[in-house]
Protein backbone atom coordinates (compact mmCIF):
# COMPACT_ATOMS: atom_id res chain seq x y z
CA UNK A 1 0.00 0.00 0.00
CA UNK A 2 2.56 2.48 0.87
CA UNK A 3 4.24 2.08 -2.67
CA UNK A 4 1.01 2.45 -4.26
CA UNK A 5 0.74 5.81 -2.37
CA UNK A 6 4.32 6.58 -2.68
CA UNK A 7 4.04 6.14 -6.49
CA UNK A 8 1.06 8.30 -7.35
CA UNK A 9 2.56 11.10 -4.65
CA UNK A 10 5.26 11.43 -6.45
CA UNK A 11 3.64 11.39 -9.70
CA UNK A 12 1.60 14.62 -8.38
CA UNK A 13 4.43 16.27 -7.45
CA UNK A 14 5.98 15.97 -10.51
CA UNK A 15 2.72 16.48 -12.50
CA UNK A 16 2.83 20.08 -9.93
CA UNK A 17 5.84 20.87 -10.67
CA UNK A 18 5.71 20.51 -14.66
CA UNK A 19 2.31 22.53 -14.49
CA UNK A 20 3.40 25.18 -12.31
CA UNK A 21 3.42 28.00 -15.15
CA UNK A 22 -0.07 27.88 -15.50
CA UNK A 23 -1.24 26.76 -12.17
CA UNK A 24 0.44 29.72 -10.31
CA UNK A 25 -1.10 32.97 -12.33
CA UNK A 26 -4.66 31.17 -11.61
CA UNK A 27 -4.69 30.15 -8.08
CA UNK A 28 -0.86 30.71 -6.20
CA UNK A 29 -2.66 30.15 -3.05
CA UNK A 30 -3.73 26.42 -3.89
CA UNK A 31 -0.64 26.28 -5.44
CA UNK A 32 1.69 26.66 -2.84
CA UNK A 33 -0.75 24.42 -0.14
CA UNK A 34 -1.30 21.47 -3.09
CA UNK A 35 3.10 21.78 -3.81
CA UNK A 36 3.19 21.72 0.19
CA UNK A 37 1.02 18.81 0.73
CA UNK A 38 2.37 16.57 -1.65
CA UNK A 39 6.09 17.35 -0.36
CA UNK A 40 5.28 17.14 3.47
CA UNK A 41 2.88 13.53 1.92
CA UNK A 42 6.03 12.73 0.32
CA UNK A 43 8.31 12.67 3.63
CA UNK A 44 5.60 10.91 5.60
CA UNK A 45 5.82 8.26 3.33
CA UNK A 46 10.03 7.88 2.87
CA UNK A 47 9.84 7.64 6.26
CA UNK A 48 7.07 5.42 6.83
CA UNK A 49 8.72 3.31 4.01
CA UNK A 50 12.45 3.18 6.01
CA UNK A 51 10.71 2.35 9.02
CA UNK A 52 8.62 -0.56 7.59
CA UNK A 53 11.94 -1.69 6.18
CA UNK A 54 14.24 -1.32 9.25
CA UNK A 55 11.65 -3.72 11.11
CA UNK A 56 12.09 -5.88 8.48
CA UNK A 57 15.62 -5.84 8.20
CA UNK A 58 15.40 -6.42 12.17
CA UNK A 59 12.61 -9.20 11.90
CA UNK A 60 14.80 -11.56 9.20
CA UNK A 61 18.05 -11.29 11.29
CA UNK A 62 17.24 -13.68 13.88
CA UNK A 63 15.68 -17.42 13.57
CA UNK A 64 13.50 -18.66 11.86
CA UNK A 65 15.14 -15.70 9.23
CA UNK A 66 11.01 -15.28 7.76
CA UNK A 67 9.06 -11.89 8.10
CA UNK A 68 5.53 -11.99 9.87
CA UNK A 69 2.84 -11.03 7.61
CA UNK A 70 1.26 -8.69 10.18
CA UNK A 71 1.57 -5.27 9.46
CA UNK A 72 4.07 -2.92 11.46
CA UNK A 73 2.66 -0.43 13.89
CA UNK A 74 4.35 2.77 13.29
CA UNK A 75 4.11 4.46 15.67
CA UNK A 76 3.66 1.82 18.21
CA UNK A 77 0.89 3.46 20.41
CA UNK A 78 -0.09 0.50 22.80
CA UNK A 79 2.67 0.52 25.81
CA UNK A 80 4.04 -2.89 25.94
CA UNK A 81 5.39 -2.00 22.07
CA UNK A 82 6.11 1.45 22.52
CA UNK A 83 9.60 0.35 23.98
CA UNK A 84 11.44 0.30 21.09
CA UNK A 85 10.62 4.71 20.41
CA UNK A 86 11.75 6.97 22.46
CA UNK A 87 9.00 9.87 23.19
CA UNK A 88 10.91 12.79 21.41
CA UNK A 89 10.84 9.84 18.13
CA UNK A 90 6.94 9.24 19.01
CA UNK A 91 6.34 13.26 19.29
CA UNK A 92 7.98 14.01 16.23
CA UNK A 93 6.14 11.26 14.31
CA UNK A 94 3.01 12.18 15.43
CA UNK A 95 3.90 16.03 14.68
CA UNK A 96 4.89 14.89 11.26
CA UNK A 97 1.55 13.12 11.20
CA UNK A 98 -0.80 16.45 12.10
CA UNK A 99 1.16 18.35 9.66
CA UNK A 100 0.68 16.65 6.67
CA UNK A 101 -3.44 15.99 7.74
CA UNK A 102 -3.68 19.79 8.31
CA UNK A 103 -2.01 20.38 5.01
CA UNK A 104 -4.53 18.31 2.83
CA UNK A 105 -7.24 19.32 4.57
CA UNK A 106 -6.79 22.68 4.40
CA UNK A 107 -6.07 22.28 0.69
CA UNK A 108 -9.52 20.62 -0.12
CA UNK A 109 -10.60 23.27 2.23
CA UNK A 110 -9.13 26.17 -0.11
CA UNK A 111 -10.26 24.51 -3.34
CA UNK A 112 -13.72 23.90 -2.09
CA UNK A 113 -13.84 28.44 -1.72
CA UNK A 114 -12.33 28.36 -5.41
CA UNK A 115 -15.81 25.69 -6.91
CA UNK A 116 -18.05 27.76 -4.61
CA UNK A 117 -16.64 31.65 -5.13
CA UNK A 118 -19.41 33.83 -3.41
CA UNK A 119 -18.55 35.41 -0.33
CA UNK A 120 -21.23 33.62 1.92
CA UNK A 121 -20.36 30.27 0.38
CA UNK A 122 -16.68 30.66 1.00
CA UNK A 123 -17.41 31.62 4.86
CA UNK A 124 -19.70 28.91 5.20
CA UNK A 125 -16.80 26.53 3.95
CA UNK A 126 -14.37 28.22 6.47
CA UNK A 127 -16.69 28.36 9.36
CA UNK A 128 -17.74 24.35 9.13
CA UNK A 129 -15.00 22.51 7.51
CA UNK A 130 -11.78 24.68 9.49
CA UNK A 131 -12.24 23.72 12.77
CA UNK A 132 -13.14 20.21 11.66
CA UNK A 133 -9.62 19.97 10.00
CA UNK A 134 -8.35 21.57 12.80
CA UNK A 135 -9.53 19.07 15.47
CA UNK A 136 -8.64 16.27 13.05
CA UNK A 137 -4.82 16.99 12.85
CA UNK A 138 -5.00 17.81 16.77
CA UNK A 139 -6.23 14.34 17.59
CA UNK A 140 -2.77 13.04 15.54
CA UNK A 141 -1.37 14.56 18.61
CA UNK A 142 -3.23 13.15 21.73
CA UNK A 143 -1.27 9.69 22.19
CA UNK A 144 1.61 11.63 23.51
CA UNK A 145 -0.75 12.06 26.63
CA UNK A 146 -2.36 8.47 26.55
CA UNK A 147 -0.79 6.87 29.65
CA UNK A 148 -3.77 4.31 30.07
CA UNK A 149 -3.16 1.16 29.38
CA UNK A 150 -5.23 -0.24 27.43
CA UNK A 151 -5.45 3.15 25.03
CA UNK A 152 -8.67 4.32 25.47
CA UNK A 153 -7.92 7.71 24.95
CA UNK A 154 -6.03 6.93 21.60
CA UNK A 155 -9.14 5.06 20.43
CA UNK A 156 -10.98 7.96 21.25
CA UNK A 157 -9.17 10.03 19.15
CA UNK A 158 -8.89 7.68 16.50
CA UNK A 159 -12.99 7.84 16.46
CA UNK A 160 -13.11 11.80 16.76
CA UNK A 161 -10.22 11.75 13.67
CA UNK A 162 -12.69 9.86 11.32
CA UNK A 163 -15.31 11.64 12.29
CA UNK A 164 -13.91 15.00 11.32
CA UNK A 165 -12.15 13.26 8.10
CA UNK A 166 -15.50 12.03 6.83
Amino acid sequence: MIGIVLTLTSVLLIHLIFTAQYHWPLAPVNYALQLSAVITLLVSLIATLNVVLDTATNESRQWPYMLTYIAVDIPPLQLPDRTGWKQGELAAWLLMNATTSALIQITHIQFLTLLFPSSLERRLIFILLGPLAIVAAIMQLVPLNDDDADGKLTSLAGAVQNVCNA
